[in-house]
């Protein structure tokens, strides 16, 4: 792996979930919640004004009073690796549009949580929104598909595994792919690896669920997991939490 790509590679993918198709006139675009970047961020380095916040904001007022007057707002975004500028302006009136001379509401903290999030996306968070990879249907998950779920640093191997079994328990899965998982398994030391593997066929079941057809061969979820634990948990079906 890349060192220089590591925390890149580790936030750039996003949850279709967390996103919204915007339309402003003839512009439309999808955008994060900003939310959830803040959350990423928080589950990387910790509360948010610790290792990592923002600081040395200031807001300026240009333009003409009630005419064409906007802010612009500077800020430093600091993590443990350094330290980039963010910046973002608006409006304070509507200049066009069904509110045109209308006051925009709250256009300081719109200003703020716009720039964070851009500032963010530098660092790589949420990279495939702001490289317009939502603009493509081929890239962006059918409804049907599960977003990568994330499991603690901290969770044991059994909880691991069990989140393996959940996904093999799929039908777009066969036994031939079930054997390989068990043998991979079996070869997996480290919780690391093993959340690996279950990321990486979570990311096949959803390739595989948009070309499925519901008549190809299954074997039962209580064989699945007879094969898949083997040892390794005891918990029944319906206490597997994942």
């Amino acid at each position: 792996m890349n060192e220089n790509m590591k925390l890149w590679d580790s936030v750039c993918v996003t949850d279709p979930a967390v996103t919204k198709a915007v339309s402003m006139g003839q512009r439309k675009y999808t955008a994060i919640c900003a939310q959830f970047q803040v959350k990423e961020a928080t589950r990387l380095w910790g509360s948010m004004g610790g290792k990592w916040g923002v600081r040395d904001e200031s807001y300026n007022i240009h333009g003409e009073p009630e005419k064409s007057e906007y802010c612009v707002y500077l800020g430093t975004l600091y993590y443990p690796d350094g330290e980039i500028l963010i910046h973002s302006d608006i409006e304070i009136q509507f200049s066009s549009g069904k509110r045109k001379g209308l006051y925009n509401e709250d256009f300081s903290k719109k200003a703020a949580t716009d720039a964070l999030t851009k500032g963010l996306s530098k660092l790589g968070f949420n990279s495939d929104v702001f490289e317009g990879k939502f603009d493509d249907n081929k890239y962006v998950p059918k409804p049907t598909a599960k977003p990568i779920k994330k499991i603690p640093a901290d969770s044991g191997r059994k909880t691991i595994v069990a989140g393996i079994v959940s996904i093999m328990t799929d039908k777009v899965f066969n036994d031939d792919d079930r054997q390989k998982v068990k043998e991979a398994i079996k070869g997996t030391k480290t919780n690391v690896a093993l959340d690996v593997l279950r990321a990486a066929w979570q990311s096949e079941q959803n390739k595989r669920i948009e070309n499925f057809k519901d008549d190809q061969p299954t074997s039962t979820a209580e064989t699945v997991i007879k094969e898949l634990f083997d040892g390794e948990v005891v918990e029944k079906k319906d206490e597997v939490m994942y």
